[in-house]
């Protein structure tokens, strides 16, 4: 039977329905979109590790996910609007400060070659090269005051070691100069980034040993003992040491003031701390050259870090 010529369809009905088929489609591909990112998260996603804390301070640390090319010293500013974070924070890395000759850096493929390297005087090395990609060859220091840029009084309550990414490399050489001039008068924490583990070491070596040009090692557990302000600031070292793998890595120093907590981060994903332990085949090893000051020359090779033998 023939069926009636349907009605033509009035044009508001017309409208509503192409805008419900519009937004049906769209909830359909917002859902298709979040399924999506849910499985790739999932398929990329690895457990985190067993972390370890101990010494005589409230010590954290846990695991962060990244990728970075380059490692060099990130200096944290105090906050433009020093009411809302005036916790101000200057680090160095990798040296100890004063008589260090024994803090070693591992160059990569994208780093300079050994042959074109020329001492300058009054810098150190070692500082360069990390700040161009290398890596501390087992122990380095990542060194730096703490103080306060108004009348505030800021508790130091937990330090927060972040690993960003491991892996294994081979460096292509080693600045090794060797030597060293003993310990010094610092509040020392010790990061092992094998384990991870960060250990609170306390105040290590003898006051006579300070460097009256620094701020005093703060001798207080962290938390509500381990507070500084203006008029007194603090010295810290963490005392980061690899002896398998390579980590790129950073600290977060969390701080309140004025009963709220604040964060601050040294190093990024993007210009982290890189440290690297024992390595899968030998490498030249490089170091002062006597005969001209001006340049570098090889010394032997190196696979295995002085700290880890």
């Amino acid at each position: 039977m023939d069926q009636p010529p349907a009605e033509p369809e009035h044009p508001v009905g017309r409208l509503l329905r192409s805008a419900w088929i519009q937004g049906v489609g769209a909830i359909a591909g917002v859902v298709a979109v979040g399924l999506t990112v849910v499985y790739a998260q999932r398929q990329t996603d690895e457990p985190p590790p067993a972390f370890q804390q101990s010494g005589t301070g409230n010590v954290g640390i846990h695991d962060g996910s990244n990728n970075c090319v380059n490692c060099q010293i990130q200096q944290a500013e105090p906050s433009p609007s020093a009411p809302l974070d005036p916790l101000a924070v200057n680090a160095t890395w990798p040296t100890e400060h004063g008589c260090d000759s024994a803090t070693s850096v591992a160059v990569f493929s994208d780093g300079p070659d050994p042959q074109t390297i020329r001492l300058v005087s009054g810098e150190d090395l070692r500082i360069r090269l990390t700040q161009e990609g290398g890596a501390v060859f087992g122990r380095g220091f990542l060194r730096f005051s703490l103080t306060v840029t108004d009348d505030s009084t800021v508790e130091i309550v937990n330090l927060r070691p972040v690993i960003f990414r491991r892996t294994t490399a081979q460096p292509m050489w080693i600045w090794a100069p060797e030597g060293g001039c003993g310990d010094s008068y610092n509040r020392v924490f010790r990061l092992d980034l094998d384990e991870p583990s960060l250990q609170d070491m306390g105040v290590q070596g003898t006051e006579e040993m300070r460097d009256t040009e620094e701020p005093p090692p703060a001798d207080g557990e962290l938390g509500a003992t381990f507070h500084v302000t203006r008029d007194d600031p603090a010295m810290v070292e963490i005392r980061a040491e690899a002896c398998a793998g390579t980590y790129e890595w950073g600290l977060d120093i969390v701080s309140v003031v004025r009963g709220e907590q604040r964060v601050t981060r040294l190093g990024t994903p993007n210009l982290p701390y890189r440290s690297i332990g024992a390595l899968p085949s030998p490498a030249p090893a490089y170091g002062w050259d006597l005969g001209n000051l001006d340049a570098v020359t090889r010394t032997g090779e190196r696979d295995v870090p002085h700290s880890c033998a």
